[in-house]
């Protein structure tokens, strides 16, 4: 059967999937408002969206799309870029960790300013357990725990503004997104690496921090920061994906039982039409 624009096209295979406005929306990660506009013709999916429909519907994009130019367009940036690409949000916890991390930066360079003159040319740069400098150098490598740790803070601040295609590497690169229940869990997981990377800025820095104490001081730092920070900048990438699966196991749990109650309701309605036809003869 001919189908004459997209929003009905939308419609028309969302029934015949059996599928609710609601389970179509967790499906492509939109909500099911947005289902809503596409069906009645206010608003229209876009490219990304469109991608999605198509892979959901198992159908050809020219299937969907009357403009066959556009139709092919799609197909290639499907085949391109099957998962969209994202920026990683920006909130309230990156903006204090952030300022913790940048505050321990600018007091390195701070400290370099106000002790430089006084420090002779040669300082000791690695000190064993025991406390001794078992290592010597200019001082002019003070400049290394600041610099890099604001270089890293910087690289990872403009990778965090740009919208590309995030990955975790267990083993196998594996797109942030693709390991996404809905569209929930999605920004779940996007919120979750954003902080993490946040953190492990953190707590990189405080390991340079550490370091830094040692040589303007000439003299072993025994505060605990390194080893803590080192264990933290570990621990946060393992805590953060137990954190992601958790919450995707609730999100199936949660999609399973909307399932069951909608057919639930459906068998309910149908039962009902029945019962109705039955007393109406």
């Amino acid at each position: 059967m001919k189908i004459e624009n997209m929003s009905s096209k939308i419609k028309e295979l969302r029934l015949k999937e059996n599928l609710t406005q609601k389970q179509l929306a967790k499906k492509i990660f939109v909500s099911d408002k947005v289902i809503s506009k596409w069906e009645n013709g206010e608003s229209y999916p876009n490219i990304d969206n469109i991608v999605d429909l198509a892979n959901v519907f198992d159908i050809e994009i020219d299937d969907l799309v009357d403009n066959k130019n556009l139709a092919m367009k799609l197909a290639r940036k499907s085949e391109k870029n099957g998962i969209r690409k994202r920026k990683l949000p920006y909130n309230i916890f990156n903006f204090v960790i952030d300022a913790v991390t940048l505050s321990f930066i600018l007091y390195m360079f701070i400290r370099i300013w106000l002790s430089y003159d006084s420090l002779p040319n040669v300082i000791g740069i690695h000190f064993n357990f025991s406390g001794e400098i078992d290592g010597y150098g200019s001082k002019n490598l003070l400049f290394i725990s600041p610099c890099v740790s604001l270089g890293l803070s910087l690289i990872l601040a403009i990778l965090q503004c740009l919208r590309i295609r995030w990955y975790i590497n267990i083993g196998l690169p594996v797109p942030l997104e693709s390991v996404a229940v809905n569209e929930k869990h999605a920004r779940f997981i996007y919120i979750t690496f954003s902080v993490g990377l946040s953190l492990m800025r953190l707590f990189f820095t405080l390991m340079m921090f550490d370091s830094f104490l040692s040589m303007i001081n000439q003299k072993f730092t025994k505060i605990i920061i390194f080893g803590v920070s080192i264990t933290l900048f570990v621990l946060t990438p393992i805590i953060g994906i137990a954190l992601c699966v958790v919450k995707g196991n609730r999100e199936k749990r949660n999609m399973m039982l909307e399932e069951i109650q909608a057919k639930n309701e459906k068998n309910v309605e149908e039962n009902k039409i029945i019962n109705d036809k039955e007393y109406n003869k």
